[in-house]
Formats: C-alpha cells, structure tokens, sequence
C-alpha cells in the first residue's frame, strides 16, 4: 500500500536588490584593519591573508594614506 503524498503549495520567491559589498568600503581606520588583519591569520590557508592585505592596500589607495 503506497503512502499518500501531500503536495506542497509553491511558494514565490523573490528575489532582494543587494548593493555590491566592497569590503575596503568598511577598511577606514587603523584598529579595524588590524583586526581584520589578525582575523584572516586565524585560516590555515595563506590565499586569506594575502587576499586581506590586497584589501587593505586598496582602501588605503581609495582613502589617500598610501605611502
């Protein structure tokens, strides 16, 4: 004897407008970039760090402090 199933209603999605993050856009002082900096040191892959220090040299690009 097979089991009824109950067919579910289909639910509409949609979908929400984001704005593109940009994470150098929240990269504006010097504790914040140290911290961002000692959270990517905590993953084991070295791509993380180098990655965050490309971030970090692009805000200070964006924001003028680049020697």
């Amino acid at each position: 004897m097979k089991k009824a199933r109950k067919k579910r209603a289909k639910v509409k999605v949609r979908s929400a407008e984001l704005a593109p993050f940009n994470v150098c856009d929240f990269l504006d002082n010097e504790e914040v970039i140290a911290e961002y900096l000692a959270a990517s040191l905590e993953d084991p892959n070295p791509e993380t760090y180098l990655r965050a220090m490309a971030h970090v040299a692009k805000s200070e690009t964006r924001a003028g402090r680049a020697e």
